[in-house]
């Protein structure tokens, strides 16, 4: 189990009870026709929140070392049923950005947690207040 994972869920949504935390795996695309980043093979699982945190963690890194691309939603949602926004709980505590290799300019606020999600890129997150 990663402790940096769950470091950063506990940061993102740690206070909040009674959600489902969902994630979404799967493996690069190796078809000549697919475009870069397509995945195949994927498989979305949910979670209870806070009670399968440790389980979802190291499910996540599982994959990760087989070789498969791993995320997780920044929300909770109301159900484990879909990713999609109208299933979101209705408390959202962070923002997130992929920076895709940009970095936050020194003038914006600086967020409260950054992950590099592979060489020389990294996800920005800001927990709200």
């Amino acid at each position: 189990m990663s402790s940096a994972t769950l470091k950063l869920w506990d940061h993102l949504f740690g206070e909040l009870e009674g959600g489902y935390l969902v994630t979404f795996t799967g493996k690069q695309s190796g078809r000549p026709d697919a475009g870069p980043n397509k995945l195949d093979d994927t498989a979305q699982e949910s979670w209870i929140w806070p009670e399968d945190r440790e389980q979802a963690a190291a499910y996540l890194e599982a994959e990760s070392e087989r070789g498969r691309d791993a995320y997780f939603g920044v929300h909770l949602f109301k159900s484990g049923e879909s990713r999609r926004a109208e299933n979101a709980a209705p408390e959202i505590l962070a923002l997130w950005v992929d920076g895709d290799g940009a970095t936050v300019p020194e003038d914006w606020p600086q967020p409260t947690a950054v992950i590099e999600s592979s060489p020389g890129r990294h996800h920005y997150y800001w927990k709200l207040t």
